[in-house]
């Protein structure tokens, strides 16, 4: 469910979900600027992708809540792996 990373615990997927939607939000910018897209679906693709992102910073954010109130139950700091 979690993976160590260089800053300890991150939920795994998450850079990866980002990073999904700046390759599809790239695709989709090349497509509005060759016309192959009209202006609205442009727009609802941008606002797609910012849904995605706040979600993933969302998601994020409640982990890391939720380690700090873990770690605030136990009285200490989880051992780092």
């Amino acid at each position: 469910m979690f993976r160590g990373t260089a800053r300890g615990l991150e939920p795994c997927g998450l850079c990866a979900v980002v990073a999904g939607c700046l390759r599809k939000r790239d695709k989709i910018e090349a497509a509005y600027k060759q016309g192959g897209l009209q202006l609205l679906e442009w727009l609802d693709a941008r606002r797609k992708f910012r849904e995605h992102v706040k979600a993933s910073i969302s998601v994020r954010a409640e982990y890391w809540r939720s380690l700090n109130h873990l770690q605030s139950a136990m009285g200490a700091e989880l051992p780092k792996k």
